[in-house]
């Protein structure tokens, strides 16, 4: 595993939002020059592989604003303050999907984009799915919601019908832990 070679000086706060702040780091880098480092803080995240008996996976298909296109996504979102991840987890699948599970497997963590932030996101894996007549898409924004056939999504994944790099490794890491790939 990588050493620190990274010395930090000074650190502040220069922007902030309710959602995120910018920090700005004097540092000595590895190769021992002076520097500055923006860093994002952002709050931890979860990401839902929710999976029917029949291995097919929901997605939600949303339009992305800061991307300017529509997205093919596992249900995800931030964790509130003083909630745990498993708990965000069965919030966000509720919000986004409608979706209850009685099943629940957190299978790992993922550094969501760890060049500029550090932001981190947990991945479960939902089974035994129960539909609800509640959900806010329409508040999240959300299109539509699709049902696929796991090794159609793999598939979706290498002709690039899937793009967000966060689904992605969730999908990866959920299609490893339930043996669909090897």
């Amino acid at each position: 595993m990588s050493i620190n070679k990274w010395k930090r000086l000074s650190s502040r706060v220069v922007y902030k939002t309710p959602w995120f702040k910018v920090r700005e780091d004097s540092v000595i880098t590895p190769s021992g020059n002076k520097g500055t480092y923006s860093v994002i803080m952002q709050r931890q995240s979860v990401f839902i592989v929710a999976v029917t008996e029949e291995n097919e996976v929901y997605l939600i298909d949303l339009y992305r604003y800061t991307t300017a296109m529509g997205s093919l996504e596992v249900p995800g979102g931030g964790i509130e303050p003083k909630e745990i991840p498993l708990q965000a987890a069965k919030r966000e699948l509720q919000e986004e999907t409608g979706l209850q599970a009685k099943r629940w497997k957190e299978i790992g963590l993922i550094q969501l984009e760890n060049g500029k932030s550090d932001a981190i996101g947990h991945v479960f894996v939902a089974k035994t799915l129960r539909k609800t007549d509640s959900d806010e898409r329409r508040e999240e924004g959300i299109d539509n919601i699709k049902i696929v056939p796991y090794q159609n999504v793999l598939r979706m994944i290498a002709r690039g019908k899937i793009t967000d790099s966060i689904s992605i490794s969730a999908l990866t890491k959920g299609a490893l832990h339930l043996g669909i790939v090897s």
